[in-house]
């Protein structure tokens, strides 16, 4: 099994918690605010960037495994 690491995790976490964040805040804005739209587009760049990254760091640290056999 190839892990990333705790700081890779960590990071993560913190780009959920950032989507989740800006989430809570789209509750408080009136259905016809631009902002919600704004907020939505910026979740799902953030919902992308951490799956992307997780994608990366899991084949980097599967090759890296290779590399030290």
């Amino acid at each position: 099994m190839f892990h990333m690491t705790d700081r890779q995790h960590a990071f993560i976490a913190d780009l959920y918690a950032r989507a989740d964040a800006i989430l809570a805040k789209q509750r408080t804005l009136k259905h016809d605010d631009p902002q919600r739209h704004m907020n939505s587009g910026a979740v799902n760049e953030i919902l992308r960037l951490a799956g992307d990254l997780r994608m990366q760091w899991r084949q980097e640290a599967e090759a890296l495994a290779k590399v030290e056999r």
